[in-house]
């Protein structure tokens, strides 16, 4: 069975932010099937690019938000202000408990 890879308005901000070199085109039309709900086929006629195409632009934001997005069972989001040397002890963090959950 397929999955409907649906996102919020808000996860599809954090995920394109790990897309800066997709052409703007090729991220609103994802928006456009993802978080509005369009069909990808009619998205992609409308854009001029193939069926196919359209279903790997989606399919790669879909492994990006599953793999550095998406909150695993019982983690939570905040939001903290940290020091600038600090930040990147906390994304270090976050990454080696992704890692621990992999295994």
């Amino acid at each position: 069975m397929k999955t409907k890879k649906r996102l919020t308005e808000a996860e599809f901000s954090q995920v394109k932010a790990l897309f800066p070199k997709m052409k703007a085109r090729n991220m609103e039309a994802a928006y456009a099937c993802m978080v509005d709900g369009r069909i990808q086929r009619v998205v992609a006629k409308e854009i001029g690019i193939t069926d196919k195409a359209m279903c790997q632009i989606i399919g790669r934001i879909w492994i990006k938000f599953q793999a550095e997005v998406q909150r695993p069972a019982g983690w939570q989001i905040i939001t903290v202000c940290l020091p600038p040397d600090q930040v990147n002890q906390v994304r270090q963090m976050e990454e080696e408990a992704r890692k621990l959950i992999k295994k």
